[in-house]
């Protein structure tokens, strides 16, 4: 039997624990170098810190950061692949369940209603980006942004 919309869940939703609750090794190390370099005591224990929310955070599996982001897939996608509306459920049900189940805050906000749907599903939410390929396979990637730097503001200054 081939490749199910099940089989894609559980891909999805182990790329999606995964990217929630692990950080890449290079990442760690610049940390870890960062701390090793940093002569001002304040900006050391900030890097303690950081470091050690990163162990904590691994060692037990739980979210990284608290502010998990918001659900993005990018798909590149065969015009061939069995599965393409299968890929975009898939996906929103990983996510589903992995909010359910802890790994991601429920962020997405419906922005004229103002309703949170409490599981990162809704219109665009998890944003999907399918790049149509020629073939009959499946690549994907899946990031969560973050909305604290991301925010767009404006400064106005008058004399």
């Amino acid at each position: 039997m081939g490749l199910t919309e099940q089989d894609l869940v559980a891909a999805f939703y182990e790329m999606v624990t995964t990217a929630a609750t692990s950080i890449p090794e290079d990442v760690y190390r610049a940390l870890k170098e960062g701390y090793e370099r940093e002569t001002n005591p304040i900006a050391k224990r900030q890097f303690e810190a950081i470091l050690k929310d990163i162990e904590i955070a691994c060692g037990r599996k739980v979210p990284i950061c608290q502010d998990t982001g918001t659900p993005y897939f990018f798909f590149e996608m065969g015009e061939n692949f069995p599965l393409r509306l299968g890929a975009v459920r898939a996906a929103v049900e990983a996510v589903r369940r992995a909010t359910k189940d802890g790994y991601l805050r429920p962020n997405a906000v419906d922005p004229f209603y103002k309703k949170n749907s409490g599981d990162n599903t809704g219109r665009y939410i998890p944003w999907i980006h399918v790049d149509l390929v020629e073939g009959d396979q499946l690549r994907a990637w899946f990031m969560t942004k973050g909305g604290g730097s991301e925010a767009p503001a404006t400064l106005i200054m008058s004399e």
